[in-house]
């Protein structure tokens, strides 16, 4: 990593943020609209589709293709985000 890229900070609430927060929502809002959003999942499921997002991200860099690795990255994300929310439903119910 070259001196100038590791030295990159971006601002809370940047621009670039607020993009990349918005795409994780619409993202898990697709979800939802998919699977339904209360999808009562054990743990090992959840990772297991976490894992095969992250696998499809995988395969976006061996294509180099960047837009498709955007897209497969924001899934990762909303999968962490749904899995997330779950396990804080769970903890308010106990």
């Amino acid at each position: 990593m070259s001196d100038s890229v590791s030295k990159i900070v971006v601002p809370v609430g940047s621009q670039i943020q607020r993009r990349v927060m918005n795409s994780i929502l619409d993202e898990r809002w697709k979800q939802d609209r998919k699977w339904g959003p209360n999808r009562d999942l054990a743990n090992t499921t959840w990772l297991t589709i976490l894992i095969e997002e992250v696998g499809e991200s995988a395969e976006e860099i061996l294509e180099q293709d960047h837009d498709a690795l955007i897209c497969e990255v924001v899934q990762v994300a909303a999968v962490s985000v749904a899995w997330l929310e779950r396990l804080y439903t769970a903890r308010l119910n106990d």
